[in-house]
């Protein structure tokens, strides 16, 4: 159970938008009342990370940081403080750079591990590269919920011990990219291997440029109340110079506080996200 938001920008005032989302991200890990609805706690503080894409004075500037403070710290609660602090300070410096780009395509994440492995090495998103006719494409994953590990790994040929659920994914994704299926198809086809949340937000940088992309949907171990599906409830923001894909928390977060954004759901669906407007490329029902 994650918190994320991916995004792009063009213009100064996108990019500003985008950078108070990633304030509102931290925000949302810190206290998070849709979580606490659940009854799975209201902290989404198991490790951090963000893959961003920015131009900035003319170059484009690219930033990758994940972290998870359990790898050095005993106890749970020591590490959350830690990974909370260090958001603030990472995620702070990022959204500090976005003020300043001309545009800007971002994932940044929140874990919540629950009962699955931690450490900086599972923290997200996640990068896999393919090669491919043009050069290598970074395949940049970030995700809410879980998948079925034991049959993504067996198809992609990893050990379910050694993989995490999306990291096995995010191989599996990579290959299906990499002989040729359409990301659309590929991310419809991903939805059966949903056990709880299907909420990705996939990221594709290469030499033929970035494209972004959000999936929501449920899989069949979540419960069908009110609470639960407005957890996984993803959605599309739209305000001047920005196209985003952003948890719910996120969005009560930004009504709250009143940031120039409209909001379309985006359940059921994949989208790609762009500058000049989301497109519903895909459903998943």
């Amino acid at each position: 159970m994650c918190r994320l938001v991916a995004g792009a920008s063009t213009g100064r005032r996108g990019s500003e938008l985008l950078a108070r989302l990633l304030e509102l991200l931290v925000r949302s890990a810190e206290s998070d009342p849709r979580l606490e609805a659940t009854g799975r706690g209201s902290r989404h503080c198991d490790g951090f990370g963000a893959y961003a894409v920015a131009l900035v004075g003319g170059a484009h500037v690219r930033v990758y940081e994940r972290f998870d403070a359990a790898d050095t710290l005993r106890t749970p609660e020591e590490a959350c403080r830690a990974n909370l602090e260090l958001a603030r300070d990472r995620l702070g410096a990022l959204a500090r750079l976005l003020e300043r780009a001309d545009a800007a395509y971002v994932v940044a994440h929140a874990r919540l591990a629950g009962d699955r492995p931690r450490g900086t090495r599972f923290a997200q998103p996640l990068v896999h590269e393919v090669a491919g006719r043009f050069g290598r494409t970074a395949v940049v994953v970030a995700h809410n919920g879980r998948f079925d590990v034991s049959s993504l790994s067996m198809v992609v040929g990893v050990d379910p011990l050694s993989y995490s659920d999306t990291e096995a994914f995010t191989v599996w994704l990579a290959r299906q990219l990499g002989f040729g299926v359409r990301v659309e198809d590929a991310l419809r086809e991903g939805f059966g291997y949903a056990v709880t949340g299907y909420n990705l937000a996939v990221l594709l940088d290469g030499p033929r440029g970035v494209e972004l992309y959000g999936v929501s949907g449920v899989g069949p171990q979540v419960p069908r109340d009110r609470e639960h599906i407005e957890y996984y409830r993803h959605v599309v923001a739209r305000g001047e110079g920005l196209v985003a894909f952003v948890s719910s928390t996120v969005r009560d977060y930004a009504e709250e506080r009143g940031l120039p954004l409209s909001f379309e759901d985006a359940f059921n669906r994949v989208v790609r996200v762009a500058p000049e407007g989301p497109s519903f490329v895909a459903s998943l029902g």
